[in-house]
């Protein structure tokens, strides 16, 4: 599901008793995944880095490309409890 017309299309497939119990939570993530696709990075940054990479004498290990790239880059230096800790209160 990436849409919220693919969200209406499976609240109207699925048993009514079932629907009923997930609708809210279905509705709420459908919003909540249109406002991180408005911030998607732009295809061309990635190809962009992609290229540099590539074409540098000596690349780096990574690139950092997209509007979440720090904040990825910080949960993967912390331990994996402290990341899991960070990601469950967002929930």
């Amino acid at each position: 599901m990436r849409t919220t017309s693919d969200v209406d299309a499976v609240l109207q497939k699925g048993p009514r008793e079932r629907v009923e119990l997930y609708e809210s939570a279905l509705r709420k993530w459908a919003k909540k995944m249109a406002k991180f696709d408005e911030k998607r990075t732009d295809p061309a940054k990635v190809a962009e880095a992609v290229f540099k990479a590539l074409s540098a004498q000596r690349p780096k290990r990574r690139y950092s490309v997209g509007h979440m790239a720090k904040a990825a880059r910080f949960l993967e230096a912390l331990p994996q409890s402290a990341a899991d800790w960070i990601l469950k209160k967002r929930i």
